[in-house]
């Protein structure tokens, strides 16, 4: 088979049908250098989560680095949720108010959508300014 064609099927004398195979290739590179990665890592700091694509190489080395701090460290469980605090409560309240005014409708109870926070944000960061 040839041209990447997978197969052909015959119906009349007069049609057949060509079937090409769609090859996908997803390449992760190394986030520092460019070459190809192996492994991501996810780590977090003061709140904040982030992933980055490392070779094994890299990867072997910020494990390294960072391991005398892990070392010193207490693990926690991140699925082990401490209640929300009143101010929480009130600043989500503080956001569905803003966006009823505004227009934007986000129900009175539950996740509030991250996009109507980020505006409301944005409106306090934009005034600040």
């Amino acid at each position: 088979m040839n041209g990447g064609m997978i197969g052909t099927v015959s119906g009349s004398e007069t049609e057949t049908i060509r079937l090409q195979a769609l090859a996908r290739t997803h390449i992760v590179t190394d986030d520092l250098d460019g070459t190809p990665a192996q492994e991501t890592i996810q780590f977090s700091i003061s709140g904040k989560y982030y992933e980055i694509d490392l070779s094994h190489a890299n990867a072997d080395t910020f494990r390294e680095v960072f391991q005398p701090w892990i070392d010193a460290a207490r693990s926690r469980n991140p699925a082990r949720q401490l209640p929300r605090s009143r101010d929480s409560r009130a600043e989500s309240a503080a956001i569905r108010d803003w966006a009823r005014h505004t227009g934007v409708d986000v129900k009175d109870r539950g996740r509030l959508p991250s996009g109507v926070k980020r505006q409301y944000y944005n409106r306090i960061t934009s005034a600040a300014a």
